[in-house]
């Protein structure tokens, strides 16, 4: 076999290819990495959620519900004007009414401390088509403490093309006393406060799977997350 010896000009191209070579990958590689697109810029427009609660309807409406003046036993209507809130939002949303019901004695002014809040509070006749659900909500406060609610709550987003929504809470006429009440409340002046909450609903995923309960308790602890674990009624 003859072998033949590469001359130098040879062993330049060879070399000069071989830079070459590594100068398009590395150039390749580099080009990759910083790559860029065109910007491409969009907008959104943050939904509003705006309510108020009222009691009646009209522009009588007052800031207080009002009942018949005179003495009652459980389950007997209180006579109200009803309970109303006003839904301006323009996307879907769950409500929530929290409500409180003190206990005072006529004579002393002394009130009751222990209420059993594990069944609901009050009576506005809730059966199986009404959009309203009364659930106890239980969790922590900012400090650790044991935070209690009694609430009516949708379990189902509420939402209308309309610019004032009427959301009913209460009918009138339709706020009683609830039967389970015992003798401890005899000789008693009841008062009775309510506050609206409301979230977006679209934050929510909510399946067939989820109980009236479940959703009960996410829509709580969300809004209660969103005002700082710091609602006070």
């Amino acid at each position: 076999m003859v072998k033949k010896k590469m001359s130098g000009q040879t062993i330049t191209i060879i070399i000069l290819s071989i830079l070459l070579l590594l100068t398009a990958c590395f150039g390749g590689v580099y080009a990759y990495y910083s790559s860029n697109t065109n910007k491409v810029s969009g907008r959104i427009v943050m939904a509003n959620l705006n309510i108020r609660l009222q009691a009646g309807v009209g522009e009588s409406a007052s800031s207080e519900i009002l009942v018949s003046n005179g003495v009652y036993v459980s389950g007997q209507s209180l006579q109200n004007t009803p309970l109303i809130v006003v839904n301006e939002s323009n996307t879907p949303i769950y409500l929530s009414i929290i409500y409180k019901v003190n206990a005072y004695d006529l004579d002393t002014g002394a009130p009751l401390e222990e209420m059993d809040d594990t069944k609901p509070l009050i009576d506005i006749g809730i059966d199986e088509d009404s959009i309203w659900y009364d659930y106890l909500f239980v969790a922590e406060d900012r400090d650790g403490e044991e935070a209690r609610f009694r609430c009516l709550i949708t379990t189902t987003p509420q939402y209308s093309t309309e610019h004032n929504q009427l959301i009913t809470v209460i009918e009138e006429n339709a706020l009683k006393i609830p039967t389970t009440w015992g003798n401890e409340f005899q000789n008693k002046q009841i008062s009775f406060l309510f506050q609206a909450y409301a979230i977006g609903a679209n934050a929510f995923s909510f399946t067939d799977e989820d109980t009236i309960d479940d959703r009960c308790e996410t829509i709580m602890s969300a809004i209660y997350e969103a005002f700082d674990y710091n609602i006070v009624i």
